[in-house]
């Protein structure tokens, strides 16, 4: 059973495991196992669902104090359950104090393992049920909602609207699967393909129109809490740390921009470790400018030890560039775009960085290939001119 209706994530969590346990039982044939947490789910999904939707005259703490027979009798008005399944479902009611050894002795209750089976199957009644009524109400599934990604090209336009009738658990389901579609993009950089027996290129021939991710994670991010990003940066911070450098360059590209909710020491670690892992990955530089991944790190180095990295990537950049005019000018792209970044002052340290590393001789230029980097900086305004024609 999929509780992606259920509106609380921890809840939600807890109501999985409980489901997991009671299939379980029917391993060992725990009739009162199956029946008490059958009673349980079902009284706890009814109350997320009329906190969610309060009946006529009630208020949460109403619904919070009320027991599974009048949950029953709120989910037969609003026609939740039909009156014979509310019938039915009082062999879960009945059954539900069972908890208690002393109610089971006095009211002298019998039950058996068909009894157990019956309750399972209206617990999958109501499960069911409220699903389909929270579906019909909030519109597509995250999983719909990627599959017409996938598969219907106009769609695009609508999916901003789409997913404003999404409800949050969905957005969040949403979220984390256009993360791991990410993932799987980038691992089919160079750099990745070189490393590793894994070919995405299957997985990535699946999506279908779904090319680009960090436009459709910009649209959703607004209508996600703080705490969902908040913990998507804690999972970035603990990649860096872990050296799972996919995972970082896939968090890092799609939630840069809120990286200044870390504290700064944080915000410089994952800086220094982007700047390292550029000079791993710089052949894919055409999709990072396009995702303008690096456009905002200059803003997360704070320290000595983050302009001396900011240093001596750019020599790294004026020996490695080259490649015909178009990767040029992708690699480039990058690199202004970490340039414009910076401050002022940094800019200016990295301009007299860069002319101090050049060759003081115009020959060597040449015969270290340096011309493609010199040329397109002094065409930027990125240095001054330093050779004479």
């Amino acid at each position: 059973m999929i509780f992606d209706f259920i509106h609380d994530r921890k809840f939600k969590e807890i109501l999985e495991r409980d489901y997991n346990e009671l299939t379980s039982c029917f391993t060992t044939k725990s009739s009162k196992s199956i029946l008490l947490l059958s009673g349980s789910i079902v009284e706890s999904v009814l109350t997320d669902f009329f906190i969610e939707n309060l009946p006529t005259g009630k208020s949460k703490n109403d619904i919070l104090k009320s027991n599974l027979g009048t949950l029953l009798d709120f989910a037969e008005t609003v026609k939740l359950i039909t009156s014979k399944e509310k019938q039915l479902a009082v062999i879960i009611k009945d059954y539900r104090n069972l908890i208690h050894p002393g109610k089971e002795v006095r009211t002298k209750e019998e039950f058996d393992f068909e009894t157990a089976k019956l309750a399972k199957i209206l617990l999958d009644i109501i499960l069911k049920k409220l699903r389909t009524n929270h579906f019909d109400k909030y519109g597509y599934s995250a999983n719909e909602t990627l599959e017409k990604l996938k598969n219907d090209w106009e769609f695009q336009s609508v999916y901003g609207m789409v997913i404003t009738k999404l409800h949050k658990n969905e957005r969040e389901k949403l979220l984390t699967e256009l993360i791991k579609i990410e993932q799987t993009i980038k691992s089919n950089f160079e750099h990745y393909k070189l490393m590793s027996d894994y070919d995405p290129k299957s997985e990535i021939s699946e999506l279908g129109n779904l090319e680009e991710i960090k436009p459709r994670i910009q649209e959703l991010k607004p209508l996600l809490s703080n705490d969902i990003i908040t913990d998507q940066l804690a999972e970035l911070k603990d990649a860096v740390i872990r050296g799972e450098s996919i995972k970082v360059l896939s968090l890092y590209n799609l939630f840069h921009e809120e990286i200044g909710q870390l504290d700064k020491d944080d915000q410089e670690m994952i800086a220094i470790y982007m700047l390292s892992l550029y000079e791993s990955i710089f052949e894919d530089s055409r999709d990072l400018a396009n995702d303008k991944t690096y456009s905002t790190i200059g803003k997360y180095i704070h320290t000595k030890r983050g302009k001396e990295k900011l240093q001596t990537l750019a020599e790294f950049c004026v020996v490695h560039f080259g490649g015909d005019e178009w990767h040029v000018g992708h690699q480039m792209d990058v690199f202004q775009q970490i340039f414009n970044s910076v401050s002022t002052d940094t800019q200016d340290d990295l301009k007299k960085g860069i002319t101090d590393f050049m060759p003081k001789e115009r020959d060597k230029v040449s015969k270290y290939g340096l011309w493609p980097f010199y040329d397109e900086a002094v065409k930027r305004n990125i240095i001054d001119e330093k050779y004479s024609s």
